[in-house]
């Protein structure tokens, strides 16, 4: 009704009596103004049977769009069709068979998931699929998201800040809207990365997706989300203490809502549809069962892959760095460190200096029973001593002039000290975050030169 009133308001009342011709009398029931805007060219409405009056109602509503195309062609928008009721659906449906013979176009815009269900919209796109060409709509690119951060906050945005919103997104226009508004306009184009909590805005539209999940399928969610984005049905079955059936029952209604989808190709590899879904579920854990389903996570990956799994150190080192606050830390500490070892062997430089820091994180929860024997670490040791001592043994014994300081030092044995400010790693990273000091000659920690 909206449509057909906007194109009744748009044309002239000479216009558009001849665009309605005899079924004026029709459209004058949905728009009454017709009526008084062609007035003795409006008779009564015959009296005719049920069906046959919505086919003489939409037959002139159809004419009145094909006549008004003929004189210039006519784009029709119909956004929501998902939350259309069955009798505009009919009138679309009855409008497809006049679309290839007239210069007039339909777009119809709807979420996926609800054309999968049965009902009317399932059954109309059926049979406009004959007549009509879905096409898929993705979030927007790294540019697009530029853009339109551009023309929200009227700023130019750093390429950092742009990376950080695009990845935390996917590119979800309504998702980035929502992001600016939290954001202080300088901080968009400031330099470097942005971590941004969910909005209470996306937070409400997430969770309204979430709240028909049945009990079963809110705890394999829960431990989806602690395993990560994408997660193996293995591991999740060994995490959330369920039958496998009521697990694949769960999965089965997380998909259909579009919680959660199937990796194409996989077998028994799932992920959340987009990270913040991920993020809203995981931060509904209160902390002790967002503790416990880390343990049981990191627990299953020793179980199925080794506790020697380089691929998987990362991930160990992750999970059980969740759990050392209640438990003993040596664990995350070792796979914190191997983590980091092993990103050094391929010279990933930044993921290392990550591990390295979590291994420090870790250290407090360590305890007595370090790898080299040595009291837990105080304050007053340093970190950067104190961690080089618990992972490699030599670091803080000093490093020779002449193997170029700070950069030598952290292209050479990195793993022997963690430290505090950004020393340049190799001349192609800003590396290892975790260096407030350089070790020098005399074995005391030295400011690093820049």
């Amino acid at each position: 009704m909206q449509i057909t009133r906007a194109l009744v308001e748009d044309c002239e009342d000479d216009t558009l009596a001849s665009y309605l011709d005899a079924g004026a009398s029709y459209v004058a029931q949905l728009v009454p103004e017709v009526a008084d805007r062609i007035g003795r060219g409006v008779g009564a409405v015959a009296s005719v049977e049920r069906g046959a009056g919505r086919f003489y109602l939409f037959e002139a509503i159809a004419r009145l769009f094909r006549n008004a195309s003929s004189a210039k062609p006519l784009l029709l928008l119909f956004d929501d069709l998902h939350a259309a009721d069955s009798s505009s659906l009919w009138l679309l449906r009855f409008l497809a068979p006049d679309l290839p013979a007239s210069p007039l176009m339909v777009l119809g815009a709807y979420r996926d998931l609800e054309a999968k269900r049965p009902g009317h919209l399932r059954e109309a796109l059926t049979e406009l699929a004959r007549q009509s060409r879905p096409i898929t709509l993705r979030g927007l690119d790294r540019e697009g998201v530029g853009g339109l951060l551009e023309r929200l906050s009227e700023r130019v945005p750093s390429e950092e800040r742009v990376a950080s919103i695009h990845d935390i997104t996917e590119g979800n226009p309504l998702f980035v809207q929502e992001l600016v508004h939290t954001l202080r306009p300088e901080a968009l184009d400031s330099p470097g990365r942005i971590t941004v909590p969910v909005p209470e805005s996306i937070r409400a539209v997430i969770d309204k997706r979430l709240a028909p999940l049945s009990a079963d399928a809110v705890q394999v969610l829960s431990a989806a989300a602690v395993v990560g984005r994408a997660f193996d049905l293995s591991l999740l079955g060994a995490a959330c203490d369920l039958p496998m059936q009521q697990v694949l029952g769960a999965l089965s209604e997380a998909t259909d809502l579009g919680v959660v989808t199937e990796e194409p190709g996989t077998i028994g590899l799932y992920r959340f549809s987009h990270p913040l879904m991920r993020e809203v579920v995981y931060e509904r854990l209160p902390l002790p069962a967002r503790v416990e389903l880390h343990r049981r996570v990191g627990e299953a990956i020793e179980t199925r892959y080794g506790k020697a799994s380089g691929a998987h150190l990362a991930e160990l080192a992750h999970h059980f760095s969740a759990v050392a606050p209640v438990e003993d830390g040596l664990k995350a500490l070792e796979y914190a460190r191997r983590a980091g070892d092993r990103a050094m062997e391929t010279h990933a430089y930044e993921e290392a200096a990550g591990e390295y820091e979590r291994a420090l994180r870790v250290l407090e929860f360590a305890g007595p029973n370090q790898p080299t024997g040595q009291p837990a670490a105080g304050p007053a040791a340093g970190p950067a001593v104190a961690g080089a001592d618990l992972l490699g043994g030599d670091g803080a014994q000093g490093f020779p002039e002449s193997a170029g300081g700070c950069d030598g030092w952290a292209r050479g044995r990195p793993h022997r000290a963690l430290r505090r400010a950004p020393c340049p790693v190799d001349g192609r990273v800003g590396a290892l975050r975790e260096s407030s000091a350089c070790p020098s000659t005399s074995g005391r920690p030295r400011p690093c030169r820049r």
